[in-house]
């Protein structure tokens, strides 16, 4: 049940949704008005977050100063489709956790998937599913920060100096020492035929360089992406929670099947 934050206070073990200005931040109550959070090692409190960051810290901080201005609620509505682990169980992981650096993907685990796989053993995000939305990203712009909410983009052709403007750029066909490029006749020709056209947009999956590299060598890499190993720093992640798991940090079963599993092992000997 979702609960504003004038309702009540909220347990240990509880989630925390706060309603940041272009997103949602997610943090897991452990008592004594503290919660632990995954963050950017150089995040403020009260600041837009950076999600290009491929790495996140672990964080405990008072939940009125993560929360700052910002609305927030206690938001465990997931406890209608998964079974929450015990409190202590939460906050004895959720605590140990304080200071690991983990790998961050805003698509793939992010503070949502973080406080989720926490309290239902679940790395779930809802918003980054909901509406089909596969990513949220918040990057700067002409000295703002501007949310790019959208799946779609448009394949533009600008003046070179315009699309630049005050920042640096070079030519970098490097990629010609792996992959044979077209013929520049064939790369101009496509290139314009597609302008004007909406595209689906994927900051992880097909993003600008994805593009540029498609239309020069009929290959949709990235290597800014894979440069910060996305996907295994992933894996990583739930490597490191499964660790803790298995050293018996956390339970992986509620008490009640503990005791079951005990029962029957008593009446197996019997």
């Amino acid at each position: 049940m979702a609960s504003t934050q004038s309702d009540v206070k909220p347990e240990p073990g509880d989630l925390i949704e706060i309603f940041r200005s272009v997103y949602k931040h997610w943090a897991v109550y452990i008592g004594d008005g503290f919660v632990v959070h995954l963050a950017p090692p150089d995040e403020g409190l009260d600041t837009v977050v950076s999600v290009l960051s491929p790495k996140a810290v672990v964080k405990k901080d008072k939940l009125m100063d993560v929360v700052g201005n910002d609305k927030w609620m206690i938001n465990n509505t997931l406890d209608k489709k998964y079974k929450p682990f015990p409190a202590d169980n939460i906050v004895k992981a959720a605590c140990v956790l304080i200071g690991m650096e983990l790998p961050y993907s805003i698509s793939r685990f992010n503070c949502e998937h973080f406080a989720n796989e926490l309290r239902y053993h679940k790395a779930v995000s809802r918003q980054v599913n909901t509406a089909g939305k596969k990513v949220l990203v918040v990057v700067a712009a002409e000295g703002s920060a501007v949310s790019l909410l959208k799946d779609k983009a448009v394949v533009k052709k600008d003046k070179l100096l315009d699309v630049v403007r005050t920042n640096k750029w070079h030519i970098n066909n490097t990629l010609d020492e792996k992959y044979k490029p077209y013929p520049a006749d064939n790369i101009v020709r496509d290139a314009c035929a597609l302008v004007g056209t909406e595209m689906t947009y994927d900051v992880i999956k097909y993003n600008c360089e994805h593009f540029a590299n498609e239309l020069r060598y009929d290959k949709a890499v990235s290597r800014q992406v894979n440069k910060a190993g996305e996907v295994a720093l992933v894996v990583v992640a739930g490597v490191a929670i499964g660790l803790l798991v298995s050293l018996g940090i956390r339970s992986l079963k509620s008490c009640e099947e503990e005791e079951e599993e005990e029962e029957e092992e008593e009446e197996n000997t019997q």
